[in-house]
């Protein structure tokens, strides 16, 4: 007897346990809305208004409701970097991998049943996987309970900072690469990371305000070894023409070649420089390989729109700066052959690199897994166990 009313009692209140789980559920989805947005971790609050209207009517199933498309929104804004200002005009690396991310979660949400589960799913998507996203996390939050008690404008502008590069560094993290490279043009820094944690940290240097070097992120796949220097037109005729009219013997101080469309090699004394202009320049200024060529010895290339590289240097002096922004977009760097080393498993013979050849053929190396680069700005890093801020050097905030 007692058994048949335990089952009784379970059936009857069954409906009312389940609809209070799924409201429950629903009312989270609302409240996390809100704070998510509060916070600067999502674009806007989802669907709150209307989904408060209809929040003690509404029977929908979850999949099927209001409630469970504003989940997946959330959850697609906490996994994408929700920024300050707009950074990557160029993105060859994280769409394919935040689409198979989304499927997957689209998966979870569909499982999910009660509020709590919900609040933990949503809590690790934002908990940052590497220590220094955690920190700069950390600070953003210290300094958002601060402006929201005191609103100083000095907190206004370090909080933008702070979500700028934790949007960053979060994004990059979702992204779970086992190892990347990562250009960090505020602090003109260069970091190989493995696994989260940075592997080799070295100096770069980066554009100047008038020539700014591009974000975007993409795959290096090929090192060149003793690389040509195809000098931008820009530069070709707004530099260097200047200096060729004055004196025909600076091509061959810089080891400069003069090449026609087809690709060959001209004598510069054949050429009439007087008809030569920044209008009319049918032709392309070549540096000859060696360590005097403005690439150095070690070039790091991938695909991009802006033929912008990482590479070596000829002038070594300029990272004892503390102000590195100084190329015309390039990202020079203080320690190419370990960096290529890195990429390439350790195939290059650095007493090779070393020996400076002059006028040797380029040498190409292929990357056989291709490592996503960042080139990212932000002006904030980690660095030991503190936050350091950079200036805004493009005036980009």
């Amino acid at each position: 007897m007692k058994n048949n009313l335990a089952i009784l009692l379970f059936f009857l209140l069954l409906p009312h346990y389940i609809f209070s789980q799924d409201h429950q559920l629903k009312q989270k989805v609302v409240d996390l809305a809100n704070v998510y947005y509060k916070q600067g971790l999502i674009k806007k609050p989802y669907h709150s208004s209307e989904m408060n209207y209809l929040l003690s009517a509404d029977s929908t199933e979850w999949t099927q409701s209001i409630y469970f498309k504003a989940a997946l929104l959330i959850a697609e804004d906490l996994v994408s970097p929700i920024l300050v200002k707009p950074w990557f005009t160029f993105d060859a690396v994280s769409k394919p991998i935040l689409e198979r991310k989304m499927n997957t979660i689209r998966e979870r949400l569909s499982q999910i049943r009660n509020a709590r589960s919900l609040d933990s799913f949503f809590s690790s998507l934002i908990c940052p996987t590497g220590t220094g996203t955690k920190m700069i996390y950390d600070e953003y939050q210290r300094r958002l309970l601060l402006f929201n008690r005191y609103s100083a404008k000095a907190d206004r502008d370090t909080l933008s900072w702070l979500k700028q590069a934790f949007a960053v560094y979060k994004w990059i993290d979702q992204l779970e690469i086992p190892r990347y490279v990562i250009v960090d043009i505020g602090c003109a820094e260069l970091r190989y990371v493995v696994k989260g944690v940075d592997s080799i940290v070295m100096r770069a240097v980066v554009g100047k305000p008038s020539t700014p070097t591009p974000f975007f992120a993409s795959l290096t796949d090929q090192l060149v070894l003793y690389p040509f220097w195809h000098v931008p037109m820009s530069i070709a005729v707004d530099e260097f023409l200047p200096k060729i009219k004055r004196n025909r013997a600076w091509l061959n101080e810089q080891n400069m070649q003069v090449v026609d469309r087809k690709g060959f090699v001209l004598d510069a004394d054949t050429i009439n420089w007087k008809k030569m202009s920044r209008e009319y320049f049918p032709y392309t200024l070549r540096q000859s390989t060696g360590c005097d060529n403005a690439l150095g010895v070690v070039k790091v290339e991938f695909s991009s729109p802006y033929g912008v590289y990482i590479h070596d240097t000829n002038n070594k002096a300029s990272f004892l700066n503390l102000h590195r922004y100084l190329s015309h977009g390039c990202i020079r760097v203080e320690e190419p052959i370990k960096l290529g080393n890195l990429l390439i498993e350790n195939k290059l013979d650095s007493s090779f690199l070393q020996s400076c050849l002059f006028d040797q053929k380029p040498l190409y190396f292929k990357v056989l897994n291709p490592i996503p680069v960042f080139v990212i700005y932000t002006n904030v890093r980690n660095a030991g166990q503190k936050i350091i801020y950079s200036k805004d050097i493009y005036n980009y905030f």
